[in-house]
Parts: structure tokens; C-alpha cells; sequence
């Protein structure tokens, strides 16, 4: 590795972190007065290689949550920088590595440049390093392959990480999340991972199995076998982990409409009989379309294993031999597919795209974007993405679609939409407003209510024929949220987070259900070396550069950052107003 290949991954990490003051880089500069020509350069940058390496974080912005800050301080612990300083290089190597996906050969090639200049024992090869596992053991699953890497251990991956949060806990529940991810556009390369976390305040994602190929599996149960086996074990006996026993039970399957009859084995959402939650049955007329809204008959467990309505099956499913788990009621409805990527987008589609008796004039479409990027500058680091222009439509993400629903739609439309459109939006932010509250769980009939009344009034407003699939389930969300919970108890937004880190962990296009193997078993081999902190709130960024009050001791840690439970105090260049 050449000398500028090896300044580049370095200048990666020097760019993203905070700028040291000139007194502490005269004082590196002195520190290594006695490296001469090419040898004093690389000394220096190994010191402050050492000095940085998993001290100072970087900021991120993304559509996903950033990965947890190498070094995070609790506001009553006594950490000093010298207590940063004594974390052995090797760790915040291996923590730099996985942190900006390093490949394995520059990590290596910097491994040996170190051997001569820093005093710690290293390794000289990257997988030694990060302990990369030699051999993959890989199940044909047709098309493609897949790797199993065990419920017990995905959920003792989570206990072990977060130890004091389960500490008074017996009984894990757990979601589980299936779902479809194309690793490339330019092919039809794609990865479809079984993921679970386990119900509670704490949301830790683990990864259970992995299958990739160019094609989803052929069949569901081949690909869902191994799971079942881990499922129905730990069902009946349980698991031991941290020095106690744990009942295991299944207590949701989240899943888009197409994942979820794949898994279930029934109708697609453009079938007739597509509905997983009562018997209606669909019209056709250029699409499908519902239009019952009152007096549905609801489906039951026992109804679905006995097979009764032969349209809605396709096959029989592997997952009914999982004790306890009903095939309708732990198949709750996800409000990020259905509502956030499925109604926001649809109604925002129809005022934009729509024909001309749903479209509003050009006009205003511009205004409604003007009035989005006004607020922008108003939007808290609380929300992973500023306001976009419609013009953007087509790229926005979930969460964006979610800001609408929930915050800034009922104030940009009440300028730009008529009346009844504007009341109509209003139906479906107030009732999502309770399905969110654990607070206002009372007003669940309150919230039904208004739901079937958007479904009727939006049938009138925008045709009875774009009462699709989702626009009809709006009608059963709200009985999932009576056995379930708020809704983000069983949305896939946490899963969504964890499959954009699958993405980032390809190298190249050779072996891709390998690579993701081997990072993500790497990531799990340190994190089972180190118990997370959950202490908060949490002080993050620290830097030196003031100002400080009177009488303030100088050597005193300052941060840029606090985050508590909920929110984010965050010191920045301008004030912030209002939202």
C-alpha cells in the first residue's frame, strides 16, 4: 500500500471529525521531533491515528439511524480524556474499521505500517483483526442460498447488549420481519433477511437468516424452515441467557402486502380475495378496487388453518406449526407500507399525477412545495430529513411521507386544498394521531370512526375505483392496534433502518451473501465484547474549543450534544425557531 493510498483512508476519519486547535497539533508535531523523511511522516500519522481513532464522532444525516458514537459518555460518569486515551489501539482499530467499512486489504496493509511505530501488539491481518470467519456454511435454498444464524442467538445478541433493560423481564416477545431488498440496479441481485427485535422501549434489530439470489425463493417454507425449527424450540422450552430463564413467545410477523402472502401462502393485494383480514371480495375495472365499508365479516385462526375460503390460500404455510401464533391477529398491518409508502403517497400521487378530476392545478402544486421548503429551516434534528419539494415526489422516503401525515400536512394543505379535501386529510391525521398515543387509547372508536368516514369520503373524492388494497385495510388497522398497541409497536420503520446497513456492508459485487455474513458476524463479535450503555441522558461530540464560563475549570470535558430519551439539545451555528 503506497503512502497516498494509506493518507486517504486516514484523511476519511481526520475529515469527518472535529478540527483540533493549533496548540494540539504544534503538540503532536513535538511529539515525534525525532522521525525523519518519509519515517517522520508516517509517525506522526500513526500518533494521531492512535490519538483519534474512536475518540471524537463523526455527524451523520441519513434516511436510517446513525450507528452508535465510538465513544459515548454518561453525564454522571467521571470519564476523563486520559480515560479514552487508555482504550487499547487495537479496539478503536477495529471499531474504525467496521465504523467507515474499511476494506480488509487497506485495513491489513495498515496494520503492518503500524507494527514499527506504536508499542501495542497488532495483528498483521485485517480478519485476525475483526475476527472474520474463514468459512461460510451455506443451504441451497432455490433459487439462490441461504445462511441461518439462529433465532436463540439473535435474541441472546440482544440481551447481552442491552443487559439492565431485560434484568426484571421474563417473557420476550417478539417481532419478527420479512422483507425484500434489491442489492443493485443495474441487476436483478436481491437479499431477503428474517429479522427480529423484541417488544419493548428498547429497539434492537438482529438478524436471524439471509437468503440471496436473482429471484425471491420459490418457496416459502423451504426458505422459512429453519426459523420454524428455532421458532417451535424456544416456544416450549425457553432459553437461558444472562444467568436467567426467558419464555419465548412470537408476537407479530411484519410484512409489506406482498411479503406477507408470501409467508402465509395467499392471495397477492390485486387478488379478490387478497384481504388477510375479512372475507370481502374485490371488483375489477382496469384495477381492483373494494367498496364495502360497513357489516365486513372478519377472518379467525381457525377459519384460516381449516382453509374455508379456497381463494384466499395458495398453499399451506410452514409458519402454522408455531405454537401460539395466529395466522390473522399476529399478522398486525404496517403502517409504514400501508399508510406512510401506501395513502400519503397515494393522495399526494393523486393531487399531483392524478387525471383531471383528482389533480389540483400546477399552480398550487407549486405553492404546497414552496410552502414545504419554507419549513425546512424550522425542522428540528428530531426528523432524519428536511422538507423536499413535490417535484422530488418520486424519491421520497417513508419517513418523509410520515412527516406529512403527522406534522407539517395539516398546516401546508389548509391554503392549498378545498375544503372537503382538506377535511378529508384531516380524518386520516387525527385518527393516526390516536393509533400512535398510548396516552389516548380510549378514543380507538373514535379513531375507527374516522377512518371508515375518510375511506367513504375519499371514495367520493377521488373514485370508488382507487379504493385499493390499502385504502380498504385502513378499515382494520385500528383493531390491530387494540391487540397490539400504539402503532409503532409493530411497524417496520426499525427493520427498514437495519436493512440499509446490509446495503453498506457490500464491497463489491463477488459474494454478496458471503460479505454480508462476515461483517455483520464481525459487528456481532464485538458488540458481545462490550454491554451497551443505556444510561441517559448522553453526552456525544466532544471537542475543545469553548468558550467556557468564569471560574470553569480548563481541563473541563465540553460536548457539542445531549440526547435524552426522546429529544436532542444540539449546540449549532445559528438559532433555531420554533416549529
Amino acid at each position: 500500500m503506497s503512502e497516498r493510498n494509506f493518507q486517504k483512508y486516514y484523511m476519511r476519519v481526520k475529515r469527518a471529525n472535529v478540527k483540533e486547535n493549533d496548540d494540539d497539533s504544534s503538540q503532536k508535531v513535538s511529539k515525534n521531533k525525532s522521525c525523519i523523511n518519509k519515517e517522520s511522516h508516517l509517525c506522526s500519522i500513526s500518533d494521531t491515528l492512535e490519538h483519534q481513532i474512536g475518540i471524537e464522532t463523526v455527524e451523520q444525516t441519513s434516511e436510517t439511524e446513525s450507528e452508535p458514537d465510538s465513544i459515548i459518555v454518561h453525564m454522571g460518569a467521571d470519564i476523563s480524556r486520559s480515560t479514552a486515551n487508555s482504550i487499547p489501539l487495537k479496539s478503536k482499530l477495529i471499531d474504525w474499521a467496521q465504523k467507515y467499512n474499511i476494506p480488509n486489504n487497506a485495513t491489513s496493509d495498515l496494520l503492518k505500517l503500524l507494527q514499527n511505530y506504536v508499542g501495542e501488539d497488532l495483528p498483521l491481518d485485517a480478519r485476525t483483526l475483526l475476527h472474520t470467519a474463514r468459512v461460510v456454511n451455506l443451504k441451497e435454498v432455490m433459487p439462490g442460498q441461504y445462511y441461518h444464524f439462529g433465532l436463540q442467538q439473535a435474541i441472546v445478541h440482544i440481551l447481552s447488549s442491552q443487559q439492565n433493560y431485560f434484568k426484571n423481564i421474563n417473557v420476550l416477545e417478539i417481532n419478527v420481519n420479512v422483507d425484500g431488498l434489491p442489492l443493485s440496479k443495474s441487476s436483478s441481485s436481491q437479499v431477503y433477511p428474517i429479522l427480529i427485535s423484541i417488544v419493548g422501549e428498547i429497539k434492537c434489530v438482529a438478524m436471524v437468516g439471509l437468503y440471496h439470489g436473482y429471484d425471491k425463493p420459490k418457496n416459502s417454507n423451504e426458505f422459512l424452515y429453519n426459523f420454524m425449527q428455532d421458532a417451535v424450540k424456544l416456544t416450549y422450552n425457553g432459553l437461558e441467557a444472562n444467568g436467567k430463564h426467558f419464555q419465548v413467545k412470537i408476537k407479530a410477523i411484519i410484512c409489506d402486502a406482498p411479503a406477507k402472502s408470501f409467508v402465509k401462502c395467499i392471495r397477492g393485494h390485486t387478488g379478490y380475495s387478497s384481504c388477510s383480514k375479512c372475507y370481502i371480495r374485490g371488483s375489477f375495472k382496469d384495477k381492483m378496487y373494494f367498496r364495502e365499508i360497513d357489516n365486513l365479516v372478519l377472518r379467525t385462526d381457525e377459519q384460516f388453518r381449516a382453509k374455508n375460503d379456497e381463494d384466499h390460500h395458495t398453499g399451506y404455510s410452514i409458519l402454522e406449526e408455531i405454537p401460539n401464533l395466529d395466522m390473522i391477529n399476529s399478522f398486525p398491518l404496517d403502517y409504514m407500507h400501508l399508510v406512510c409508502l401506501g395513502m400519503v403517497k397515494k393522495i399526494l400521487y393523486l393531487l399531483c399525477f392524478g387525471t383531471p378530476q383528482t389533480k389540483i392545478p400546477h399552480a398550487k402544486v407549486t405553492a404546497i412545495s414552496q410552502s414545504l421548503l419554507n419549513l425546512s429551516s424550522n425542522i428540528p434534528i428530531e426528523f432524519n430529513r428536511k422538507p423536499r419539494s413535490l417535484s422530488d415526489l418520486k424519491r421520497w422516503k417513508a419517513t418523509e411521507f410520515r412527516q406529512v401525515l403527522f406534522y407539517t400536512g395539516p398546516i401546508i394543505f389548509k391554503k392549498h386544498l378545498s375544503p372537503d379535501r382538506y377535511l378529508n386529510f384531516l380524518c386520516l391525521h387525527v385518527a393516526f394521531s390516536i393509533l400512535s398515543s398510548q396516552r389516548h387509547s380510549s378514543l380507538l372508536p373514535y379513531a375507527t370512526e374516522l377512518l371508515k368516514f375518510f375511506v367513504k369520503t375519499f371514495q367520493q373524492l377521488y373514485g370508488i375505483t382507487n379504493t385499493s388494497h390499502n385504502v380498504h385495510n385502513l378499515l382494520h388497522i385500528a383493531d390491530d392496534v387494540k391487540l397490539h398497541g400504539p402503532i409503532d409497536n409493530f411497524s417496520a420503520f426499525e427493520f427498514e433502518n437495519f436493512l440499509q446497513s446490509i446495503l453498506k456492508s457490500l464491497r463489491k459485487n463477488e459474494k454478496p451473501l458471503q460479505q454480508i455474513v462476515k461483517r455483520y458476524s464481525e459487528k456481532i463479535e464485538r458488540l458481545e465484547n462490550r454491554q451497551a450503555s443505556t444510561n441517559l441522558p448522553l453526552l456525544k461530540h466532544e471537542h475543545r474549543n469553548g468558550p467556557l464560563i468564569e471560574n470553569c475549570d480548563l481541563n473541563a470535558q465540553q460536548f457539542k450534544a445531549v440526547s435524552f430519551e426522546k429529544f436532542t439539545l444540539k449546540l449549532v451555528l445559528q438559532i433555531i425557531a420554533a416549529f
